[in-house]
Formats: C-alpha cells, sequence, structure tokens
C-alpha cells in the first residue's frame, strides 16, 4: 500500500516521499512512518477503501470545504507535528464515528449526506 501510495501522491507533492525516506528526520524518522502507516488505516476505516483513502489524501473532500485548504498541501508544507496532528484528527473522528455517521458520509464518503442533528 505505501508503494501506491507513493506512486499516486507523485503526481501531486512529494510529502509521502519525505515521510518514508525522511533524510533530514523532517517527519520523525521511523516515528513519521508509523503514523502514516496508522493514519492510512483510519482512512480506510473512514473511507470504505484503500482507492478511496489515497483519493481522500489527494483531496480531502469534506476537510477541504471547511477549512479551504487541503491535507496533502498541509502534509507537503509541515513536518511530523502536521503529520501527527492529522493522524490525531482521524482517530478522534473514528473513535466517535458512531456519534455522527451523516459527518462521516459528508467528509470521507463519496455521497451527499444530510447535516448531523445537533442536541
Amino acid at each position: 500500500m505505501l508503494e501506491r501510495l507513493r506512486l499516486e501522491m507523485s503526481h501531486y507533492a512529494n510529502f509521502v516521499d519525505l515521510i518514508l525516506d525522511d533524510p533530514d528526520s523532517r517527519y520523525g524518522g521511523e516515528d513519521g512512518r508509523t503514523t502514516l502507516i496508522e493514519m492510512l488505516g483510519l482512512l480506510i476505516g473512514l473511507t470504505g477503501s484503500e482507492d478511496d483513502a489515497i483519493a481522500w489524501l489527494i483531496n480531502s473532500r469534506g476537510f477541504n470545504d471547511a477549512v479551504k485548504d487541503d491535507v496533502c498541501a498541509g502534509l507537503a508544507h509541515g513536518d511530523f507535528w502536521t503529520l501527527a496532528a492529522h493522524a490525531d484528527w482521524l482517530r478522534v473522528i473514528d473513535t466517535n464515528r458512531d456519534l455522527c455517521p451523516a459527518l462521516i458520509e459528508a467528509v470521507f464518503r463519496k455521497g451527499a449526506a444530510p447535516k448531523c442533528d445537533t442536541p
């Protein structure tokens, strides 16, 4: 999966190469690699497939709509802490996924979803 991600991302940004090869420890060496793998696992669970996880990293549908920036650009210009913050954000969403399935649908899935009901 990592080599496929590297290939797909090579058309957009080099952050995957930087994380996996990490010549200057910008992304934390092995910690960055482990965090990227964890992030991909979370994305596969949230998006529903490996293909969609990679596509989400490229266009970050839903995330981009809300913050007017994409994950790919943030990671390309960031460092280990940027990677860790995105992984933490995904972990929070994944842990609480049952509370608002419409949020998962709107941010991580292809179909449009109705807004969540708030108490």
